[in-house]
């Protein structure tokens, strides 16, 4: 292989490494113009010559790998024509930079490939947690209907001051979890003016209750109890 002495090509390279130029394929700030302008004043026939009679170790015992990869790179793309008009093998430094690229390539390709699965993997146990979810939400919903038919069948059985105790101490459930029109069903004289009072205050702290019927009558039970004792 040449020696660096005299070499076009390396001359160049470290033109570009010392004057700090960008030779950063795709640059979109500057395109390398700098380093492509340095280029062209070389002639484009004797630069392929050394370009084809420089060896890879001998770069990497010269330069950065990054730096002179990308450099090359640059070169290749600016005077292309020069290479594909020799016709032949294109030199082992282009071939390196090309089989790198390709490697890069495939294992950009595999991970890509690997993401895709892992995406697939991930709908897939997605799709069963929620499957499992659902099927849990149906079964404690089924659950639920049934321990509410038990409680209502209960809460119906009992006297109407059992449900108004029952109602001021049930703290797990809002109050129209119960029957509430049932507490109606019997005269309510047994009930305690203070226990009707606590419970018409329970009520109207719920939202859904504190502009109900049942409220309504509380109120205007009480109100009647007040007036008569």
């Amino acid at each position: 292989m040449n020696d660096t002495l005299n070499n076009l090509y390396i001359d160049l390279l470290k033109k570009a490494e010392n004057e700090k130029l960008c030779v950063r394929p795709g640059c979109t700030t500057c395109g390398c113009m700098k380093f492509r302008e340095l280029i062209k004043e070389i002639n484009e026939s004797s630069l392929v010559d050394d370009i084809y009679l420089t060896d890879v170790s001998k770069l990497n015992e010269i330069f950065s790998y990054d730096f002179w990869t990308d450099a090359t790179r640059v070169i290749h793309h600016t005077i292309g024509k020069e290479f594909r008009r020799r016709g032949s093998s294109e030199p082992q430094v282009i071939r390196h930079i090309n089989d790198l690229y390709n490697k890069y390539l495939s294992e950009r390709r595999l991970k890509a490939l690997e993401n895709i699965h892992r995406e697939e993997e991930k709908v897939k146990n997605d799709r069963i947690v929620r499957r499992k979810h659902q099927e849990q939400h149906k079964k404690n919903k089924e659950f639920n209907e049934q321990k509410r038919d038990q409680d209502t069948r209960f809460f119906s059985q009992l006297s109407v001051t059992e449900k108004i105790r029952v109602l001021l101490e049930d703290n797990k459930h809002t109050s129209d979890y119960y029957p509430l029109s049932s507490i109606f069903e019997a005269e309510m004289d047994m009930v305690s003016i203070q226990d009707l009072e606590l419970l018409c205050i329970k009520l109207k702290r719920q939202r859904k209750l504190k502009n109900s019927e049942v409220v309504s009558k509380l109120v205007q039970i009480i109100n009647d109890r007040t007036q008569s004792d």
